[in-house]
This record gives structure tokens, sequence and C-alpha cells, in this order.
């Protein structure tokens, strides 16, 4: 998700969903690093910093 989008929101509906911010498109997204995630990104593994092409597949 973008950084305009509420990360509670996503914890509130135990959602798996990372924020990645300063981003213009895909390939921007896809080389840089997480930002924020829910709980349950957390769960599988994922944490802030983790680079995007790292744990795409965790998605």
């Amino acid at each position: 998700m973008c950084g305009y989008l509420n990360i509670d929101v996503a914890n509130s509906l135990n959602d798996v969903a990372v924020r990645v911010t300063g981003v213009n498109d895909v390939n921007d997204v896809l080389n840089t690093t997480v930002n924020a995630c829910t709980d349950a990104a957390r769960s599988l593994g994922i944490k802030p910093g983790d680079r995007i092409m790292d744990i795409i597949d965790k998605l």
C-alpha cells in the first residue's frame, strides 16, 4: 500500500499489508523497503526495512 493509506485500518481487518513511501511506479515499489506493516505481515516474518523484492513471495 502507498503511504497515504492507513496501516491501522489494515490491522483492524487483519490484512497482510505493507506500506511503502517515496515511490512513483511499480519498479520503485519493487526496489524500495517496507516503511510499515501490519501485525499479520509481521507474523509472516515481514518487518520495516525489509526489501520488497525479498518479501514479495510472503505477500
